[in-house]
This record gives C-alpha cells, sequence and structure tokens, in this order.
C-alpha cells in the first residue's frame, strides 16, 4: 500500500538531521495541526535553509512581545488613554486582567455608574456595588429605586469619591434623600421624575456645597421649593429645572445667587415677561439661558434679555411659539458674543428675522430652526453668509427645495447638518452634498 503524502513527510522528518529536541517538536506540532495542508507548511518550514527558519522562529517571538505588551499594566494604563470612556467600559470584558487594570488606574473614574434596581439581578447589583468602589466612581444614576434598594446602596457603599448623583424615576421619599446627601459629599444632584418628593425635600437636603441641580418632570417644584433651592445653594453655578407650577414670584429668590452661570427653565408654562425681567436683574452674568416652551414669553422678553445679558453665548427660545421676526432683530442688535441660537417650533420667524441675524454672522456657530415652517430658499440664502457655522438643523422646514439646499456648500466650517424630514431632499442630492461638504456629518 503506497504511502500517502503525510506519512511520507514524516520518513523525511526522520531521516533529517535534525536534533532531538526540534523532531521532539515538530511531531507536536504535527498531531496539534487541524489539516494536511497545515501540517506541509510546519514540515517545509523545517526543511528549508536556517535563514528561513529564523524567520519563522523570529516571527512567534515577536508574536509572543506583543501577547506580553498587551498583558502589561504600564503599557495598557497609557494604550487605554487613546480611547474614549465608553469604549474603556467595553474593555472590561475583554478579560479578567484588562478588567483589573481599568477598574484600578482611574481610568473609569468619571464614568457614571448606573444602577438598575428593578432590571439588575441581586448578583449584577453587587458587581456594580464593588465597581464603584474600586474605580473611585464620582457619579452614579440610581434607576427605578426604592427607600429599601437606597438603604441597602449605602450600607455597601461607604466611599467618599462620589460628588455626582442622580435619581431616576425613584419612588422614595423625603427622608431617604436626605440620608443620602449626609452620607456622600455631593456637588451636583439630578432628581429625574421623582414625583413622591415633596417640597419639603428641597429645605432639608440640600447642602451648600452643591454646584449643579437638576428637577425634571417634578411635580414637587412649586414656587417654595424654588424659593429653598435659591436660599440653600449659594454657590450654584448650573441650574435646569422644568415646572408646571414656576410663577414669576419664584424668579426673584435668585438675587443672592450671582454665581449661576447656566440657567435652564424648561416647559415653565407661568413664566412671563416679567420673571423674564427678574432673571436679568438678578443674574445679569449668564452664559447659557433656555427658556424652551415658555410659551407666554414675547419679543419683550428677548428684548430685555439683550439689553441685560451682554455674555450670553447660548441662548435657546424653542416653542416660544409668540416670539416674531421683532426677537431676533433685537438679538442682532446689540453688540454680543451670541454663540448658539436655538429657534425650534418658533412658527413666526420668517426669511426676514434670518437676515437680521447678518450682523452676529462672525460669532454664530450653532443654528436650529427644527420646524420653522415659514423659513424657505432665501432664508438659506442668508444662512450661507454665515461662515463660523459649525452645526444647522433644517428638520421639517417643509418650503426649502432643492436649490436652498444648494446655498449650504458655502459653509466650509460646517460639521453637522439635519436636514431630516426635509421633503426636497432625494439620494441624488444627498449624495452631492456629502461630496461637496466632505467633512459634514449629514443627518437625514
Amino acid at each position: 500500500m503506497p504511502l500517502s503524502r503525510t506519512q511520507s513527510e514524516f520518513s523525511i522528518l526522520k531521516n533529517q538531521k535534525i536534533n532531538k529536541s526540534d523532531r521532539s517538536g515538530l511531531l507536536k506540532a504535527l498531531k496539534l495541526a487541524k489539516s494536511k495542508v497545515t501540517a506541509r507548511a510546519t514540515f517545509s518550514c523545517f526543511r528549508s535553509s536556517k535563514a528561513d527558519r529564523d524567520c519563522w522562529t523570529g516571527s512567534l517571538e515577536r508574536k509572543r512581545e506583543v501577547t506580553k505588551l498587551f498583558s502589561s499594566k504600564k503599557f495598557l494604563s497609557k494604550f487605554f488613554l487613546y480611547f474614549s470612556p465608553l469604549q474603556r467600559c467595553s474593555f472590561t470584558s475583554v478579560c479578567s486582567n484588562w478588567n483589573n487594570i481599568l477598574n484600578t488606574t482611574g481610568l473609569l473614574k468619571n464614568v457614571a455608574q448606573i444602577v438598575d434596581f428593578l432590571q439588575m439581578t441581586d448578583g449584577e447589583r453587587r458587581l456594580a456595588y464593588d465597581n464603584i468602589i474600586n474605580r473611585d466612581t464620582t457619579s452614579i444614576r440610581l434607576i427605578r429605586a426604592n427607600n429599601e434598594d437606597i438603604e441597602d446602596f449605602m450600607v455597601s457603599v461607604n466611599t467618599s469619591t462620589i460628588s455626582g448623583l442622580c435619581f431616576q424615576d425613584c419612588v422614595i421619599n423625603d427622608g431617604t434623600v436626605v440620608a443620602m446627601l449626609r452620607k456622600y459629599s455631593i456637588t451636583e444632584i439630578e432628581f429625574l421624575s421623582c414625583n413622591n418628593l415633596t417640597e419639603e425635600s428641597m429645605w432639608d437636603s440640600l447642602t451648600s456645597s452643591i454646584v449643579k441641580l437638576v428637577s425634571l418632570d417634578s411635580v414637587y417644584l412649586t414656587d417654595n421649593a424654588v424659593e429653598a433651592i435659591a436660599e440653600s445653594l449659594p454657590s450654584l453655578n448650573y441650574l435646569h429645572l422644568q415646572s408646571y407650577h414656576m410663577t414669576d414670584a419664584s424668579l426673584a429668590y435668585f438675587r443672592f445667587n450671582l454665581h449661576i452661570r447656566t440657567l435652564k427653565l424648561e416647559f415653565c408654562w407661568e413664566i412671563t415677561d416679567d420673571g423674564v425681567l427678574s432673571i436679568c436683574q438678578c443674574l445679569n452674568g449668564l452664559n447659557e439661558l433656555s427658556l424652551a416652551g415658555c410659551s407666554k414669553i414675547t419679543d419683550d422678553s428677548v428684548e430685555i434679555i439683550s439689553d441685560s445679558l451682554l455674555h450670553l453665548r447660548s441662548l435657546n427660545l424653542s416653542w416660544c411659539i409668540k416670539l416674531t421676526n421683532r426677537s431676533l432683530k433685537m438679538i442682532a442688535f446689540k453688540e454680543n458674543v451670541l454663540e448658539e441660537l436655538y429657534l425650534d417650533r418658533c412658527s413666526q420667524i420668517t426669511n426676514i428675522g434670518l437676515k437680521y441675524l447678518l450682523p452676529i454672522s462672525t460669532t454664530l456657530v450653532t443654528l436650529s430652526l427644527r420646524w420653522c415652517k415659514e423659513i424657505s430658499d432665501k432664508g438659506l440664502e442668508c444662512c450661507s453668509n454665515f461662515k463660523h457655522l459649525k452645526s444647522l438643523s433644517l428638520s421639517g422646514c417643509c418650503l426649502i427645495t432643492r436649490f436652498g439646499l444648494k446655498y449650504l456648500i458655502k459653509l466650509e466650517n460646517l460639521k453637522e447638518l439635519d436636514v431630516i424630514n426635509c421633503q426636497a431632499l432625494n439620494s441624488e442630492l444627498l449624495a452631492w452634498l456629502k461630496l461637496k461638504l466632505d467633512k459634514c456629518d449629514v443627518i437625514c
């Protein structure tokens, strides 16, 4: 019976002048080979010249060095810095070594740890607690927790590094919030849809060290609660509130909060021009102001803002349906440093209003006109003069045609263009826009 090729190579191997250790290694390699092709490739290497064999073994050594490198704590500590915090989080599942390095070198320190008490099992919850302690986590988000869950958290997590705390969809009472803020040194706190709290929680829990407060979709946020915020937080510099019960009277309480630089009062339906006047009198050092959804304010409010807030860099007037082109004229009339302007759903803004903005074309970098249904091609012709514009949103502007969109190729610094629900946009025009605006992310 003739010998197979593999059997023949065994015979050749025995007759070669190879030392015993090499022959033993080759036999093992051949047994581990998954196919005859792999086996033949292995034999051919050892039958070749010494230079070829050195090249092959050198390649193996290089692979070993790379493997060793990606196990080195010193190397990986610097290597991980090239990735975003979100990417680093995914690296924790690569292997136990990477997980240990990421958790003990502070690379995940500023990544918020999320604890969803309804979704997580007990084991996953304990792992999250360990991660908070091992990573020296500074910010945590507690989702769908009750009073017992928060008590368990406080018993299990004993660390002094937590400074940012967020309660989201939590069914907790005032006493639980008070206990949390007394245990940890909190400087930033958020309440998202925590409707079991009362205004008393603001009076009892807030400490003077807090510099950022966010409270959204919270029924307890009345004028009395706003007074508690204003009096309890003298160092506050960031305030974001969404309340359907706040009135103009509450805004006068901020006369002592001179450090506030960002103020967002969104969908506060009871605020009028008088409330805006109080804001401008108390907080004339604001850099960012959002009155989105404050549907009772008029052009008079914008005139007051333009006259008083000379350091304003971002202004959000979305959903302020009473505003007209006169507001834009007031914004551009005063010399200012405005960089971001949001006018979504301001249905009375037209092309003439955009023409009024030309005096601030050198400073404006973000302009949002979503669902401004009176904006047409002439408006985009005006926008083409905003040479420093980096972000432009035109979603839902139904009067815009393909001729108007072609004006946008003049915006050489544009990084983001939102044209969702623009009826004139087709695949051919989209491809042309992406070609001409090659550095821009076109969202459609």
